[in-house]
């Protein structure tokens, strides 16, 4: 199991979320959960799941759709978005992606987990 957790990205769009879920051969019309808040794709090598928790006010509010179903099933992919809405509840090894956006040709990426409370930059495999 994967778990990305995407923070305040306002900017991540339809249409990097499709990169993602093409990295997985993901097959099925990719949208955004806008009235829902997990969308499931399981077309691809893993199934992919696409959280969008920007409307939960209280972050246990996020068991009551099943949530540890979806971050503890072997082989997926979980990936949130407004995960700061929830840290609380985020598996530990979670890793989180922060994009910092200051104009259209100038943007900040910073992949890290999370342990012990402190930022520890993730190096990709």
């Amino acid at each position: 199991m994967a778990v990305w957790g995407l923070l305040e990205i306002w900017e991540l769009g339809r249409l990097r979320l499709l990169k993602i879920c093409e990295c997985y051969n993901i097959t099925e019309n990719v949208k955004s959960p806008t009235f829902t808040y997990v969308i499931e794709y399981t077309s691809g090598d893993l199934p992919v799941y696409h959280f969008d928790v920007y409307r939960i006010s209280d972050p246990e509010e996020i068991y009551e759709i099943g949530f540890e179903d979806y971050i503890g099933e072997d082989g997926s992919v979980v990936i949130i978005e407004w995960a700061d809405k929830i840290l609380e509840e985020m598996p530990e090894d979670a890793v989180f992606v922060e994009i910092n956006h200051y104009s259209d040709a100038a943007r900040e990426v910073a992949v890290y987990r999370i342990l012990d409370g402190k930022k520890v930059d993730y190096e990709i495999e």
